[in-house]
């Protein structure tokens, strides 16, 4: 599961960084990292363009009613999408790290990134808005359970299966000790739903009349 391992807050790197527990070849936790990254940046510009926190358990307060009148004067909306410029947010990137991906900001912009998320713990008069979970946070569920079907689908994919490793399969409990060995470490469900998702696997039992077995 992906786990926030640490936040921090400066005037030149303010980011979350998250540990994506990998156990896949070097190539394919490379996709992952990748995709998983680009994931993440997407579902972040999306949350705060709907004026919503993707953090689970944070909620935005409105914009003041001086700064409101100041934002929608010069052609913003009147939520805090924090979009008025839009320079910040154009600045949201990620790397890869050694088990994961690092979230947010690597420049100048980091500074301000922190005034929203308060990370560093530095006094400000900006409102907390937080959209880059600190440590021990997470994002919402919707987020999460993305970021898990990426890694799922990723390990999937890298298996190439074929006929004869569901030799002798004839009952639902044979092909879920398959599956099982071959993709160790992830539940049923999590098989089942990756396994369902690919197109390569679910055509490749249906051709061995198997597929109705995931299903049952």
């Amino acid at each position: 599961m992906a786990k926030v391992i640490d936040s921090v807050g400066s005037d030149d790197r303010t980011t979350s960084t998250i540990d994506l527990e990998l156990d896949a070849p070097k190539s394919v936790q490379a996709k992952i990292k990748r995709d998983v990254g680009e994931f993440i940046v997407s579902e972040i510009l999306s949350s705060v363009n709907g004026a919503k926190s993707p953090v689970a358990g944070e909620s935005w307060p409105g914009l003041s009613k001086g700064y409101k009148k100041i934002k929608v004067g010069q052609g913003g909306t009147s939520t805090p999408d924090m979009q008025l410029s839009g320079s910040m947010l154009d600045s949201l990137k990620f790397k890869a790290t050694t088990d994961g991906v690092e979230v947010g900001f690597f420049n100048k912009e980091a500074a301000k990134a922190d005034g929203h998320n308060k990370l560093s713990g530095r006094e400000n008069n900006t409102p907390q808005r937080r959209f880059l979970p600190e440590e021990g946070q997470d994002f919402i569920a919707s987020i999460q359970k993305g970021i898990e079907e990426i890694v799922a689908d990723a390990v999937v994919e890298s298996e190439k299966m074929v006929k004869a490793d569901f030799e002798g399969v004839e009952t639902k409990s044979d092909l879920m000790r398959v599956l099982s060995e071959k993709f160790d470490g992830m539940s049923r469900t999590e098989i089942t739903a990756a396994v369902l998702r690919s197109v390569e696997l679910t055509e490749l039992l249906d051709d061995l009349n198997l597929l109705e077995l995931l299903d049952g």
